[in-house]
């Protein structure tokens, strides 16, 4: 409540879009991250946006309400607009970012129909999204060592991406972190290791 009351001062006094802006930001952070309340959340972070469309903690707020709400074409709008930022971010923020980007553009694109394995062996694999090699890409380089969150992106890309890059992806992932991969986790990747390879001949 301290936090609010501070925050809400200081708007009586702020002076120019950016400096509002950043004020409504820090409100919205408030009534998500301690107090709950995530429609005053939403309502702060939308305000936060129409002053300083560029506000990232706004954008990140809204983007992970979205998200949390199962919005995912929504959740995949607002994080997209930070993905070109990622390195400008706190670490941690930045690696939920890009995997929960990845999952929201993922679940957002039509996914092929079920199909008898006749059907699938004559259907022409997809072709890799570059939004989603891009992001997954940037995943990489961000966070390498977070075999948690890689792998997870990855299980993503393994339903809406090319079995060939998706092959690389896990290719990649045994290479530089074999022995990180346990449980769950680890018998995903090889599953989806020999299914994309299977798949991509």
């Amino acid at each position: 409540q301290e936090l609010q009351d501070r925050a809400e001062r200081q708007l009586e006094f702020a002076e120019g879009d950016l400096a509002k802006g950043r004020l409504h930001a820090e409100l919205a952070r408030v009534h998500k991250k301690y107090l709950g309340d995530t429609a005053k959340a939403e309502f702060a972070a939308k305000k936060a946006v129409e002053l300083d469309a560029s506000n990232a903690e706004a954008l990140m707020i809204l983007g992970d309400l979205a998200f949390e709400s199962s919005r995912f074409v929504e959740a995949a709008k607002h994080y997209e607009s930070l993905v070109g930022r990622i390195q400008a971010l706190p670490k941690e923020d930045g690696t939920r970012i890009l995997v929960r980007f990845i999952e929201a553009y993922g679940k957002s694109r039509p996914r092929p129909s079920q199909a008898s394995t006749t059907e699938l062996a004559s259907i022409r694999p997809p072709a890799a999204d570059p939004k989603l090699i891009a992001a997954m890409e940037q995943l990489q380089a961000f966070a390498p060592t977070d075999v948690a969150s890689l792998a997870q992106a990855a299980n993503v890309l393994f339903d809406h991406g090319d079995a060939g890059s998706v092959y690389r992806i896990y290719e990649d992932l045994f290479k530089k972190h074999d022995a990180a991969l346990r449980g769950k986790d680890r018998a995903e990747a090889l599953y989806h290791l020999g299914e994309s390879a299977r798949r991509s001949g």
